[in-house]
């Protein structure tokens, strides 16, 4: 191998891990946690797990996790579940909303107080719109400014401290600066690609 070059890390063992797979690791920090894998995307940007016992999400840094200390349990675990914020496409329409109950043969989205329900051979697209405090480079990004306006896009660039990014918009190449005290606090959120079959 040249002089200066690295030896490349061995890939580490969650990212042969689908979503819906439970497992338990120790953190550096000699705490143990149980958690399901929700998203294997890429980056510090990719890795979302749903920790058990509870509906609360989260990001997992890879780093964290010590090596040896990983173990994948048996069986599988749905994706989604009832509470989480979910964007459901049809051919026909966009339904954005609550998930109302395990999705079965349907898919039932609590609206404005109206329980809206998709045959699953209907569905085209489903996201688990993870909310977050703040993006990540590489994050796609669903939020609201505080004037009401909505903008989706990828997040490209943060600025100092993660109080801005640079995201681009949309399907479009334009790109804009968005400062995150000038979008409502509780509408950032992460949309999360789920296949129909690990909801």
């Amino acid at each position: 191998m040249p002089a200066g070059m690295q030896t490349p890390s061995p890939p580490h063992a969650l990212s042969r891990i689908r979503p819906g797979t439970r497992f338990e690791f120790t953190s550096r920090s000699g705490r143990g946690y149980v958690c399901t894998l929700i998203y294997q995307g890429s980056g510090v940007s990719g890795l979302i797990v749903r920790y058990d016992g509870s509906r609360r999400l989260g990001r997992l840094d890879p780093n964290r996790v010590l090596r040896d200390s990983l173990v994948v349990q048996g069986g599988r675990e749905p994706v989604l579940h009832p509470g989480d914020e979910v964007l459901v496409r049809t051919p026909s329409q966009r339904l954005r909303g609550v998930l109302a109950a395990p999705v079965g043969e349907e898919v039932a989205v609590e609206r404005r107080g109206r329980t809206l329900r998709v045959g699953v051979r209907q569905v085209t697209g489903i996201e688990l719109w993870f909310p977050v405090t703040g993006f990540c480079c590489g994050d796609d990004f669903a939020v609201q400014s505080l004037s009401g306006n909505h903008y989706t896009g990828r997040v490209l660039e943060l600025g100092p401290g993660g109080r801005r990014f640079r995201g681009r918009l949309g399907d479009s190449r334009e790109e804009v600066w968005l400062r995150v005290s000038r979008l409502e606090p509780n509408s950032l959120f992460v949309p999360v690609p789920v296949s129909i079959h690990d909801a």
